[in-house]
């Protein structure tokens, strides 16, 4: 690779992440999200990486804090919705858990830049999910 080439992948590099980023969801109780990356891991010690949609999930969820709810969007082929059953909140975070139909779940929200861990577990199969969030209410006036 010749000198100039390197520069241009190195300043790629450095700028790529700026480039992909989500919102301070501080005072959102209803917040968009979509997951951008995940992991599949079965009890044998398999694991597999890729785009969400390779395993069902949903491009985009509302995730409803007063209403304690995980839902699709209207517009989703598959309609779904989960309650959680606990939410803790301090300044930087809101985390959610819940428990449905044999699967355990839990995500962390980083509010001041709408960052999002998720794991789903059931028996033998763990998924996790790094994505980015939005204040769902932010457009509605």
């Amino acid at each position: 690779m010749n000198r100039g080439r390197t520069w241009l992948v190195a300043i790629a590099l450095t700028l790529a992440p700026l480039s992909v980023s989500a919102d301070d969801v501080s005072g959102a109780t209803k917040i968009l999200c979509a997951a951008t990356e995940a992991t599949v891991c079965t009890f044998d010690g398999e694991c597999e990486i890729g785009a969400p949609w390779q395993w069902n999930i949903p491009s985009f969820v509302v995730i409803d804090l007063d209403a304690k709810t995980i839902s699709t969007t209207g517009s989703a082929p598959e309609k779904r919705r989960s309650e959680f059953s606990r939410v803790e909140r301090d300044e930087e975070h809101v985390v959610l858990q819940g428990y449905e139909n044999g699967r355990a779940f839990s995500f962390v929200i980083h509010l001041p830049t709408g960052e999002m861990t998720a794991a789903v577990a059931r028996d033998g199969v763990a998924v996790s999910a790094f994505g980015m969030c939005t204040d769902h209410e932010a457009g509605d006036d």
